[in-house]
Order: structure tokens, then C-alpha cells, then sequence
């Protein structure tokens, strides 16, 4: 296969959830609160990362159809995910594949199952900023970028 996609998560790659992460109790939080944490990412600003993205499809050195999300977010948001896209970054993907509301599968796993739904081969590049997700992808042999607050500079206060 000669297409090959660019494969980029949402949260604190695209999207600073910050605002939303930072008092949240990921180990205790209740199914409700879980619902709260994902819807709220309305609120979200762009990243560094993001604003570079949208430069890119301004001027069309890359394309929705050739975008490809993968979020660790719950699908209970998707609503509002793919109103910020269209709003920060003018666009929708070509796919979005969410968390399923009632999986706890890790990250890396549930991506690397994705992929492989897909087809690993057709993916060119894996941006996320979980290490264990890009480790996975590495390990399949698949081209990855790290975003880091210090890689995109994420709008956050320092």
C-alpha cells in the first residue's frame, strides 16, 4: 500500500487539557465525573502543535484524508471533539477513532489495535505525547514524533 497516513492524538497534543487535568482525580474519579472531564474538553486551548497543524492545511501540504486521530478521549465527547477540531483547526479528519465509553484497555494497546485494524503498514507517522504509545509504534516499525510541552511549547503557564 502506497498511502500512508499521519496518525495524532488529541489530548495534550492537539489540545491542552489543562485546564481540566490538573486537580482531576484520574484514580478515584467516578463514571460521572469521567463523562464531565471528556465533555469539558470544549474548553480546551490548541497547542503549539496544533496551530503548526493548521498551517499545514492552510496550505495544503497535508489534507484531511490523509489525517488520521486516535484518542485515548471517551466517545462520549465526540460531539464536542469534532467541533474543535473544526474550530481550532478548520478541519475534520478522515477518521477519528475515540475510546469506547466503557474500555479501560491502556493507550498503547488500544491504539496498536486500531492500527492494526487499519492496517500498521498504511500509517507513515505517530504523533502523540505518551511515551508508551510511541514506544508501541516504534516497536512495530512505525515513524513516531514525542510532543512534549517543550517540543510544541504547549500554551500553558510555566
Amino acid at each position: 500500500m502506497n498511502h500512508k497516513y499521519v496518525v495524532i492524538d488529541l489530548d495534550d497534543t492537539m489540545c491542552d487539557t489543562h485546564h481540566r487535568s490538573n486537580n482531576f482525580d484520574f484514580d478515584g474519579a467516578s463514571d460521572v465525573e469521567w463523562i464531565k472531564y471528556h465533555k469539558d474538553c470544549d474548553k480546551d486551548v490548541p497547542t503549539e502543535f496544533a496551530h503548526t497543524l493548521h498551517q499545514h492545511f492552510k496550505y495544503g501540504s497535508l489534507v484531511p484524508e490523509d489525517v488520521i486521530v486516535m484518542s485515548g478521549r471517551s466517545d462520549v465527547a465526540r460531539t464536542e471533539t469534532i467541533e474543535w477540531l473544526e474550530r481550532h483547526l478548520g478541519f475534520v479528519p478522515h477518521l477519528i477513532l475515540m475510546r469506547p465509553a466503557d474500555c479501560r484497555i491502556k493507550n498503547e494497546i488500544l491504539k496498536i489495535l486500531w492500527a492494526e485494524s487499519i492496517g500498521i503498514e498504511s500509517i507513515g507517522t505517530v504523533y502523540d505525547d505518551n511515551e508508551a504509545v510511541i514506544a508501541a509504534f516504534e516497536e512495530k516499525g512505525v515513524s513516531c514524533v514525542l510532543i512534549t510541552d517543550s517540543t510544541y511549547n504547549c500554551n500553558q503557564e510555566k
